[in-house]
């Protein structure tokens, strides 16, 4: 997980007030649902104080924090049918940096971007 990843939580009134103070008032990435997405971060910046063991109040409802889905480049052997995965990057120009690497080694390879979904 990178601190980037972006994250959601449903926040309990105390995370309502925790994030309100936080952002002076502006609420940003609040839905009026009480889902708040948002950067790790920028999550851990705000409610770090609130976690520790044996807290009161929880800011999370149920304590859930979801990750969302990002991209991912993938490097793939195009010569194999369904194409295998050589490896992940989190950047296109890593993955291409990569295909330039294996091609250049006789491999025959390609970039494609996929979401992939990070399972906690």
């Amino acid at each position: 997980m990178n601190m980037n990843d972006r994250v959601s939580v449903r926040l309990t009134e105390a995370g309502r007030r925790t994030w309100h103070k936080y952002t002076d008032g502006h609420n940003f990435g609040l839905d009026g649902s009480g889902v708040l997405r948002t950067q790790f971060w920028t999550l851990a910046n705000a409610f770090g104080p609130m976690l520790y063991n044996g807290a009161i109040e929880m800011p999370f409802v149920d304590n859930v924090l979801e990750l969302e889905a990002h991209t991912v480049w993938a490097v793939k052997f195009s010569n194999y049918e369904p194409a295998e995965v050589a490896s992940l990057h989190a950047s296109r120009a890593s993955a291409e940096a990569e295909v330039a690497r294996l091609n250049a080694k006789g491999k025959t390879t390609m970039w494609c971007a996929e979401a992939m979904v990070v399972e906690p």
